[in-house]
């Protein structure tokens, strides 16, 4: 059986980005809750889904993706070991990275863009629903266009796992306008 846990996570959750005020609290507990979840159930290697490092990113030298080093760091702070990378392909856990546009707002860091908020319903829906059938038919092209991050990844889940057992959802929230959620899939 497949252990699956969907999470955002942007470079706020990194370390380096630290500052007397998380600002990304709730999604930090809510991530360490989901991944502490599938720790307690799973003692294995882990198959980590993120997008690849960034072009401007890679010319300076960065080898890992924001989402990786992110879930690493998470995964640290409750003092696991495990494998988790990209490698593990026959794992049967899972941790995809994922987020949804970065364009509901006109303060969000890609503006405003009215086709984000039913995108992002859609996925929502979807991760909480357990309908992998809708993951997989994600536009990955409107999500490129929406900034948002993961969907290919999150089209891979769908495929892989179009029905789990049962969703359990910890966290949503667009307030940066950034949709990010946090949802484990059994």
């Amino acid at each position: 059986m497949k252990r699956i846990v969907v999470l955002s996570a942007p470079p706020a959750l990194l370390p380096e980005h630290a500052s007397l005020h998380d600002p990304v609290d709730d999604l930090r507990a809510s991530c360490l809750r989901a991944l502490a979840h599938l720790l307690e159930r799973h003692d294995g290697p882990i198959r980590l889904v993120t997008d690849p490092v960034q072009a401007s990113n890679a010319a300076r030298g960065i080898t890992e993706p924001a989402g990786a080093r992110a879930v690493r760091h998470l995964l640290g702070e409750l003092g696991s070991t495990l494998p988790a990378g990209p490698e593990h392909r026959d794992a049967e856990a899972w941790i995809v990275v994922a987020n949804g546009s970065a364009r509901r707002g006109e303060k969000a860091p890609g503006h405003l863009d009215e086709r984000a908020f039913a995108f992002d319903d859609d996925i929502e829906k979807a991760l909480w629903a357990g309908d992998g059938t809708v993951l997989a038919g994600l536009d990955t092209a409107l999500g490129e266009e929406l900034l948002a991050e993961g969907i290919a990844g999150l089209v891979e889940l769908g495929r892989a796992v179009p029905t789990p057992g049962r969703a359990l959802g910890w966290f949503s929230s667009d307030e940066r306008g950034v949709a990010w959620w946090v949802v484990s899939w059994l």
